[in-house]
């Protein structure tokens, strides 16, 4: 009897979809299972993260139990379940194969250990890396767009929120930051205390922890978060995007001169 381990694993923007679900994945290949003469001794998973990421929690622990002990399969629903990077897919199959171990696909049965096999699997780990770079591509590109039209496209910096934009005329306008009413004079006390040269990052850190001021963690901010606070032209109500310079439309905290007091 063939000792086996299950690996599901969803992305983000897979989650909502019930074909992709870890339950589905599975429930899917326990059926495989019980079709062969396979033992199955654990199932690992990773939920939210994506496949050309190597540092998976459940991949990991599959890896490493598999090492430990005598697997003979490791199954998953497809092979994009695993690797959504070639070099990344070959890589964990080589260290299986080290410890005795092959990638089953239920979905994927040609994949067998044949000339024809290995070519198919090849194809296919190239096939499943490129749809995320396409996707990259394309958020990328709306990234920019989002930017040249004067909104930033990540999350607020403090002094600032995230919000929806109930005037939005497209998708890019959807969310937009705008300036939290409670954190934003803490942030420009920094610049103005920090221009007049009296202060350092360090005594402002201090002083603006004593002052109520803290990470969107809720921590301290150490004298690094206040050196690039000082830094960020984005208080000015700028945008610096790809080593690009753009005009916001968020209102500024600070002025330029001050700014630049303080670089």
């Amino acid at each position: 009897m063939n000792n086996c381990v299950i690996y599901a694993r969803v992305s983000t923007d897979e989650q909502a979809k019930e074909n992709c679900s870890i339950p589905a994945q599975i429930s899917k290949i326990k059926e495989e299972i019980g079709k062969k003469d396979y033992n199955l001794l654990a199932i690992f998973k990773d939920e939210g993260l994506s496949g050309s990421n190597q540092n998976r929690p459940g991949l990991q622990e599959m890896i490493d139990f598999c090492q430990r002990n005598d697997i003979e399969k490791v199954l998953v629903v497809d092979t994009d379940r695993l690797a959504r990077d070639e070099s990344l897919h070959f890589a964990i199959k080589s260290i299986l194969h080290k410890a005795g171990t092959k990638v089953e696909s239920v979905n994927q049965p040609m994949l067998d250990e044949s000339p024809e096999g290995k070519f198919l699997d090849s194809i296919l780990a190239a096939v499943n890396a490129l749809y995320p770079k396409i996707t990259g591509r394309k958020t990328s590109i709306s990234m920019l767009q989002k930017v040249k039209l004067g909104y930033w496209p990540g999350p607020a910096r403090l002094g600032y929120k995230n919000v929806p934009n109930e005037q939005a005329a497209s998708g890019l306008e959807k969310n937009i930051t705008i300036i939290d009413e409670d954190v934003a004079p803490k942030i420009r006390r920094i610049f103005e205390l920090f221009s007049t040269g009296a202060y350092t990052a360090q005594t402002l850190s201090d002083l603006m922890y004593e002052e109520g001021l803290r990470s969107k963690t809720g921590k301290k901010l150490e004298k690094q978060g206040i050196a690039v606070i000082l830094r960020d032209v984005f208080y000015t109500g700028k945008m610096k995007y790809k080593n690009e310079n753009y005009s916001g439309r968020h209102k500024k905290i600070i002025d330029y001169r001050t700014y630049m007091a303080c670089c």
